[in-house]
């Protein structure tokens, strides 16, 4: 007896008994050389094929006995200028699975539609920054079932069509001019939560974008050519905006229920604007769904006049009180400093 048992503990004590795990472990160098695979403890073993020159390269590498498919995440991150990385197959990446991926830098253009088809029920976020795709299969979107993050800032793109994810909490898409997005694009995406479209070249909104998202907390419409938002631009079903970006813009005017949905803490910024003027009938409903100490709105490099027009604000402490304190009048003072019974005294028909 003792014989038989003697074996088995020492199996037990060096991680090799009964119910014990086996690591997976990266295949041979050789087989995925110029690719490299690590392990990263405790996450997964992760593949670097930064070193690939192009897509046959990155295939082969794909190609070697693994002894296991499943991977954390893949990484291509490449100098622009020197690599010839156009385009990602149905068949790239074999068997692998893999739970993130990030690709920067490459020449790619076009991702097929199944590319990363095996990876539909293990994918979590997708990065594909600072590339040159023209063409992504956003019809693949909503075959996987646990894609949260996709970023495509920084590409070709010209269309956001309709999507369709149950699951894809968010879309960054900085960066592709001049860009199109569809008056439907965000009505199967009930998950989303941030959506960016920065440095998109967006002249003008379609309303009722996001009348369906329950859950968007962050809309950046940042660094864009808007002139003016226009009533019912920017609705959602809920008070769940925490911020809302539209600074560096040439916005003159911001209509009556443009905005509604704001979170009482939240972030509003026009910065870098237009403005001048901020009349009660166009703005009070903004300021009325935002509450002190957290809520806030910054309305700094605008030519605010500070007239009569502002007295609805100056006399009501709490609206006062919102603005940040580098928001300031075009002759340099500061609106929350303004004095209620200058504006008491010189503005009596409007108050």
């Amino acid at each position: 007896m003792e014989s038989v048992m003697m074996p088995l503990l020492v199996g037990l004590v060096m991680g090799g008994g009964v119910g014990a795990v086996t690591k997976s472990s990266c295949p041979l160098p050789a087989e995925i050389h110029p690719c490299l695979c690590f392990d990263d403890d405790p996450l997964g073993l992760v593949m670097d094929c930064s070193g690939v020159q192009d897509e046959i390269e990155l295939a082969r590498s794909f190609t070697a006995n693994f002894p296991t498919p499943d991977f954390y995440e893949l990484k291509i991150i490449h100098d622009p200028m020197n690599q010839r990385l156009h385009s990602l197959e149905k068949s790239t990446f074999g068997e692998a699975t893999f739970q993130r991926v990030n690709i920067t830098g490459t020449q790619i253009i076009a991702i097929d539609g199944y590319a990363f088809d095996k990876s539909k029920s293990t994918l979590t976020m997708l990065a594909l920054d600072g590339n040159r795709i023209a063409q992504f299969p956003f019809g693949s979107l909503q075959r996987y079932t646990r894609l949260m993050a996709l970023h495509l800032a920084h590409n070709n793109l010209s269309l956001i069509p309709q999507l369709a994810s149950p699951v894809l909490k968010l879309l960054d898409v900085t960066g592709n001019r001049p860009l199109v997005v569809e008056g439907e694009a965000f009505v199967k995406t009930p998950s989303l939560e941030q959506i960016i479209l920065s440095h998109t070249s967006q002249e003008k909104l379609e309303r009722g974008l996001f009348t369906t998202s329950t859950k968007l907390s962050v809309l950046d419409f940042s660094d864009n050519n808007l002139k003016e938002v226009e009533d019912g631009v920017i609705v959602t079903p809920n008070a769940s905006m925490t911020l809302l970006d539209f600074s560096n813009n040439k916005i003159t005017m911001v209509r009556h229920d443009a905005i509604i949905g704001l979170a009482s803490n939240a972030h509003l910024s026009l910065a870098k604007n237009e403005i001048m003027k901020l009349q009660q009938l166009h703005w009070q409903h903004i300021f009325d769904q935002l509450r002190l100490p957290y809520g806030r709105i910054d309305l700094s490099e605008n030519p605010l006049l500070c007239g009569c027009d502002i007295a609805w604000i100056v006399l009501n402490e709490e609206y006062r009180k919102l603005f940040t304190d580098t928001t300031k009048c075009i002759n340099g003072e500061m609106v929350i400093y303004l004095d209620p019974l200058l504006y008491i005294t010189m503005c009596r028909p409007f108050v």
